[in-house]
């Protein structure tokens, strides 16, 4: 008879490189939560305990971070009742940023619709339907270690 056993992975790192902005930010533990895409395949198996390895486009600064908690948000749509369809409220990316706070998740963005903006321009370019298919994660970190090159 064999048994199966449920071996826990180690954790694994994923290296993300952001504008330099957003870098300061997590060096700062102003930025406290990272977003993404839930479709995007190296984040459909992250866990607690993982780390997020972000740098800067010149590789001279650099942040380790230890995913302490993940949540995934969904569109919010609510049903018409005169028509029995279902019609998107809040797309997913505008619910993550709503329900993570911009502070948390876009330090010094001002509004939602700028947060959005952020996501649907270059160079993350990400589509409102894409998004709402899957769904948005927001992955919340805690700095545990830093590099800078001169």
């Amino acid at each position: 008879m064999n048994a199966s056993v449920d071996v826990e992975r180690a954790p694994k790192t994923i290296t993300e490189v952001l504008e330099k902005r957003w870098v300061m930010e997590i060096l700062a533990q102003e930025k406290v939560v990272e977003g993404r895409k839930a479709s995007t395949l190296r984040y459909q198996d992250l866990k607690v305990n993982d780390v997020l390895h972000f740098v800067t486009e010149d590789m001279k600064i650099q942040a380790w971070c230890k995913v302490t908690k993940i949540n995934k948000y969904m569109p919010l749509e609510i049903v018409d009742s005169s028509t029995g369809e279902n019609e998107t409220v809040l797309h997913a990316i505008e619910t993550c940023l709503r329900a993570e706070t911009l502070p948390r998740i876009l330090p010094g963005v001002g509004t939602i619709e700028e947060g959005v903006k952020i996501y649907c321009s270059p160079p993350m370019s990400w589509n409102n339907d894409e998004v709402d298919r899957c769904g948005m994660l927001g992955i919340q970190i805690e700095l545990t270690d830093t590099k800078f090159k001169l």
